[in-house]
């Protein structure tokens, strides 16, 4: 049976495209058989993995970022053979999934611990729906208020793209200005918690989001549980003190900062907020409904984890 590769041939400000004949000499080596598609549009990663699983591919494996895994992800579990086995090799400018599986963020270390055929490791996957029916399952974060209202400036604004994973940062300077924070209520597991005045509440499936900030200490993707900080009732200059403290975990027991953990929860805030679905901006309206699915994904999980 044939491996599948995806290729996102822009992941990485067009980094992958240039890297893809090496990765092809590197499988060719390995004497797995094997074919591979190029993404030319977004969504399309989603429809080729559907495809492939149906069609039987042993395994299915994305070159890129969390977006191209991401798409990946949700069209595998949406076909026939939702328990396809699925690698991600990290080409892309955040890699925030392959850094939460404790994976090397080189691609020449990845792919050569995948070729090897690990056996696949059980991986969280969350399911998203909003109040229109819309529905999706992110693998790495879920962010409502702040942390979309900054993807959603770095996604519309062509010069911040071009600054790859600094693109957040900077966004981040901008949205401070513009953003305007509103009350919420998160129905966790059936107990609810409001918040006055949130800035953000980011939902993860591994410590960290937007290129490392580590927001959610402790989160594992295999623990069943759903990860939320939300963060509320602060000045401007304090939430930019709260994102620099993140990068170490340093933010958590700070005033403001709640750290909740479940396997479902609805979030609503008084007004409409921006959703980001694995960094990617979405048009989902609140409330949102997550839903953990446990052990989802089927992912290949190279014995060569990074130092911890």
């Amino acid at each position: 049976m044939e491996w599948y590769f995806i290729v996102n041939p822009v992941a990485g400000r067009g980094r992958t495209a240039r890297l893809w004949p090496l990765m092809q000499r590197m499988i060719a080596g390995s004497g797995i058989p094997f074919r591979a598609a190029h993404t030319s549009a977004p969504g399309e990663a989603r429809e080729l993995a559907r495809r492939a699983a149906e069609e039987g591919a042993a395994t299915l494996v994305g070159i890129g970022g969390d977006g191209t895994t991401g798409e990946i992800v949700n069209g595998v579990l949406s076909s026939a053979r939702p328990d396809t086995p699925i690698g991600a090799v990290p080409t892309g400018t955040g890699n925030d999934f392959v850094r939460g599986q404790g994976l090397p963020l080189s691609w020449e270390a990845v792919l050569a611990g995948i070729l090897e055929g690990p056996q696949p490791a059980p991986v969280d996957a969350f399911e998203v729906k909003d109040a229109r029916g819309n529905r999706r399952y992110a693998i790495n974060s879920v962010g409502i208020g702040f942390d979309a209202h900054v993807a959603h400036l770095a996604h519309s604004r062509r010069w911040l793209k071009r600054l790859g994973a600094l693109a957040y940062a900077f966004g981040a300077v901008g949205g401070l200005i513009t953003f305007r924070p509103t009350d919420s209520r998160v129905l966790l597991d059936g107990a609810p918690v409001h918040s006055n005045g949130t800035w953000l509440v980011a939902c993860t499936n591994t410590e960290r989001l937007a290129g490392g900030m580590k927001i959610c200490p402790g989160a594992q993707p295999g623990d069943g549980r759903l990860n939320l900080c939300v963060a509320s009732g602060m000045s401007a200059p304090r939430v930019l003190q709260l994102m620099v403290l993140s990068f170490q975990g340093r933010h958590a027991g700070r005033p403001g900062v709640t750290l909740l953990s479940g396997r479902e929860a609805v979030v609503s805030a008084e007004r409409p907020l921006p959703v980001h679905i694995d960094g990617d901006p979405v048009p989902f309206q609140l409330p949102l409904t997550l839903r953990v699915h446990e052990g989802a994904i089927r992912l290949l999980v190279p014995q060569r984890r990074a130092a911890s």
